[in-house]
């Protein structure tokens, strides 16, 4: 890359969260968050993306199963970073993190040691089973029953990959199209995967208070995700992220991250027992896994809520910056590379922020 290209690029970087965390910073210091309560108005909704094409008390007791060793994070930067410490809340925060066979090895562990670094409650979700590094990638489609893949040419790459190595994979299948799509391989995959997602993960974290899912390629600034969901009504059956529509109906946008409460996760896994099972067949003539949950959602009577540009995906290079945007708090963002992951989160660890309090 060109010299010039690669200082624009910081430059840009630089100034968009120099930008973002000023104002952040302004924001905290009196009423942090201007963000509605719960019964309040919604916030102004952002550009919306158009794709064409039981919890309760007496139910939620604690005996919630501890997940297995091999669903926990390696140790991380979680408990030596100090940082990590400012914002408390992060044990009730479940981050799943949906990923494929293809892309992982290149990008999970710059994700880990940065974005993810402070998350104590961590989950990877692939297309496969298997370790990248010290990293556990659980196979999210292992009960897709083989009634619901015949004949259906969208799972041939599930079917391949399997008895493949991490390099066999990478070499053979990462660029591969399927005829019948003409599309990436793991692209045609991908949208089985979500809804699962949200099952297995509840079955791992249950009880919860919030649940996050992201992609490989989504940077989660926690601290600012941990003072977003103080803003959010726990106890109530909530689903938000940044808007976009199928048809005409919304849903929140999986790239830029799909943020569930603990009672919608319990109505959605355990009140509607099967919904996973359910989608698997009618999943072939839908665009994506992301939209469907907001389809399911919909139908279980809970709406999607909008926090675009909070939640939103873009990148500090692609982000717009105007009357619409500033002064919004960031929480995540998409199509982030690891080297621009690296960047971001040099410039989180050199805040001088510490002192800031949400109260």
């Amino acid at each position: 890359m060109p010299a010039f290209v690669r200082l624009l690029t910081a430059r840009t970087l630089i100034l968009a969260f120099t930008f973002t965390a000023l104002c952040w910073y302004l924001l905290s210091q009196s009423q942090p968050w201007d963000l509605p309560t719960p019964g309040a108005s919604k916030p102004k909704a952002g550009p919306e993306m158009v794709i064409s094409d039981a919890y309760s008390s007496s139910s939620t007791s604690s005996s919630s199963t501890t997940p297995s060793k091999a669903a926990q994070p390696s140790p991380s930067a979680h408990s030596a970073d100090p940082r990590c410490a400012i914002v408390p809340g992060g044990e009730n925060v479940v981050i799943a993190v949906k990923t494929g066979a293809t892309e992982a090895a290149e990008r999970l562990s710059t994700q880990m040691m940065t974005s993810l670094r402070c998350a104590p409650n961590l989950v990877f979700f692939s297309d496969k089973e298997q370790y990248v590094g010290d990293f556990h990638l659980l196979d999210s489609l292992d009960k897709v029953p083989e009634s619901a893949m015949a004949n259906n040419p969208d799972f041939d790459m599930y079917k391949k990959q399997k008895g493949m190595s991490a390099g066999q994979i990478d070499s053979m299948l990462k660029g591969w199209k399927p005829p019948h799509s003409g599309q990436l391989g793991a692209w045609t995959l991908d949208k089985y995967k979500m809804v699962h997602i949200l099952e297995k993960t509840w079955t791992l974290f249950p009880n919860k208070e919030w649940y996050i899912f992201i992609d490989a390629d989504t940077y989660l600034v926690w601290p600012n995700l941990l003072r977003f969901l103080e803003t959010r009504n726990k106890t109530e059956k909530l689903y938000f992220g940044s808007k976009a529509y199928l048809g005409g109906t919304p849903f929140a946008h999986g790239g830029s991250g799909i943020m569930v409460s603990g009672p919608a996760m319990y109505d959605f896994v355990v009140t509607h027992n099967g919904t996973a099972a359910k989608w698997d067949i009618p999943m072939k003539d839908k665009c994506c896994g992301d939209a469907v949950i907001g389809i399911q959602m919909l139908e279980n009577g809970i709406e999607m809520e909008n926090f675009w540009p909070t939640v939103n995906g873009e990148k500090p290079a692609t982000l717009p910056f105007g009357p619409n945007e500033w002064c919004h708090p960031i929480v995540t963002m998409h199509h982030v590379t690891p080297a621009e992951m690296a960047e971001i989160d040099t410039f989180e660890r050199q805040r001088k922020d510490t002192e800031v309090s949400s109260a």
